[in-house]
């Protein structure tokens, strides 16, 4: 009956979200960027353009935060091209990650009713569903790969704990902190000798992506690969400027001011019950990853609540389930219990009525899809050979193509120069623009004689401009 139970659960999860995630796509209401970005990426990938830089971004694809896993991912892509592939995809590697959790639990010989509150507590992190609000990126990825790293260790499979390892480090750049806490993990758990195989990968790793990858596609050291492309310059620089006590102060402030601690505590809540001197190890190696965003004078919302999110997520659980292996654990009345589910779920509930709130075209959507889905098949009949400006929420639909951009990428001129369309969302411009930035390049391109059409889609306007 438990076992059903889990499956259960899994079903129930995998089904949610995939019902969050699409609604938030098809309702055009995927205004980061990343959707966009991965989606011409995942299409470069599958037509052979590796080299190439991408529009959207004006880097070459694999030179987007190192993030190698994308090449096996375009394989995929290639027979579905479309983003629903890719949210798919991530639906069905977050909820293939708490089978792995499973099968780790299972060999730990905890009991099955432990078994179902592990499962409950990973399902019940607001992270995993922030994820599916956030659209697609690769970091959705760490809880899975992480998993099977250490279900791995468990065996004491060799061969197969370097393969997955190496499936660690292909996700992004900073899955070098992500190897360096787990290599104090082990050091602390008494495993010298694999925490010292891990130090090694996340030190060849770091020259590797510092001395040779990088520098292959910006030779003159100009890049915009993220805040660890150059790994190896900050290591070499903290002999320059040393870890002082003020640096502290000032990121804790910057957090402070953005309410980001209480979100951030509310990620690990769930796993808190199961939390004990046991847990020590992993916790001192999620703790290692957190490092960077410690000494970040800027730390952003979205950082905390998704990319660190997802990256300390794996640790904690890990955490959990070592404590939950002593044969004392959880001697908890059903009432006790049940206070716990109300707690996780009350947790879950303000989650997401937040993402609700910020999402509000994706109640629209369920209530009457057909406008969007008829939008949807208008922006998907354009030629692919059309350079598109479009906004962020419609770049997914549009980024099956080599020339392609959204206003919200600062070298955008605001005249829409290059181009052959513009179709811009002006009640939602999207992540890094702005109601104003859009109407003026409807108006620089109505001055140059292009023709603008207004259409209503849902709650949305927006302006359709191509050139005479």
């Amino acid at each position: 009956m438990t076992k059903r139970l889990d499956y259960l659960l899994i079903a129930l999860a995998a089904s949610l979200m995939l019902v969050i995630a699409l609604g938030r796509w098809l309702s055009l209401a995927s205004n980061a960027w990343d959707l966009g970005i991965f989606t011409q990426f995942s299409w470069m990938l599958s037509r052979g353009y590796f080299s190439e830089p991408a529009s959207l971004t004006g880097w070459p694809v694999l030179a987007d935060h190192a993030s190698f896993v994308l090449a096996p991912i375009s394989f995929l892509y290639r027979f579905w091209s479309s983003p629903a592939c890719l949210l798919t995809f991530q639906v069905f590697v977050l909820t293939g990650a708490s089978l792995v959790l499973l099968r780790l639990a299972k060999s730990s010989r905890v009991s099955p009713k432990v078994q179902t509150l592990l499962l409950l507590a990973y399902f019940f992190q607001p992270v995993l569903w922030n994820a599916c609000w956030f659209d697609f990126h690769p970091d959705s990825l760490f809880p899975l790969a992480v998993f099977f790293f250490w279900l791995q260790v468990r065996r004491r499979k060799l061969i197969w704990t370097i393969i997955s390892l190496i499936f660690i480090l292909s996700i992004r750049e900073t899955s070098v902190l992500v190897v360096a806490g787990l290599s104090l993990t082990c050091f602390l758990q008494g495993k010298r000798k694999l925490s010292a195989l891990l130090a090694c990968f996340a030190i060849a790793w770091t020259f590797f992506l510092s001395g040779f990858w990088y520098p292959l596609f910006f030779p003159d050291g100009h890049h915009n690969s993220g805040n660890y492309a150059y790994l190896v310059d900050v290591v070499l620089g903290f002999d320059r400027q040393p870890l002082a006590f003020h640096y502290w102060i000032q990121a804790f402030h910057a957090t402070s001011l953005s309410m980001a601690p209480v979100f951030f505590l509310a990620l690990i809540v769930p796993w808190l019950i199961f939390l004990d001197k046991n847990s020590t190890a992993w916790i001192a190696g999620a703790l290692v990853v957190l490092i960077p965003l410690a000494l970040s004078a800027n730390p952003n919302q979205v950082s905390i609540l998704y990319h660190y999110g997802m990256m300390i997520s794996p640790f904690f659980a890990l955490a959990a389930l070592e404590s939950a292996r002593p044969a004392s654990f959880l001697s908890f009345s059903n009432a006790q219990l049940k206070q716990m589910l109300f707690t996780f779920g009350l947790i879950s509930i303000i989650n997401f009525t937040v993402n609700l709130n910020l999402n509000p075209g994706w109640i629209l959507f369920w209530r009457n899809p057909l406008p969007f889905l008829q939008y949807y098949e208008r922006l998907s009949s354009i030629p692919a050979e059309k350079r598109v400006l479009t906004s962020n929420g419609l770049s997914a639909h549009i980024a099956n193509r080599l020339e392609a951009d959204f206003v919200a990428r600062p070298a955008t001129p605001l005249f829409p120069e290059g181009f052959d369309m513009l179709i811009l969302n002006q009640t939602d411009p999207g992540f890094g623009s702005s109601p104003h930035k859009t109407d003026l390049l409807i108006q620089a391109a109505k001055s140059s004689g292009w023709t603008c059409d207004a259409l209503s889609v849902g709650h949305l306007s927006i302006q359709e401009c191509a050139i005479k």
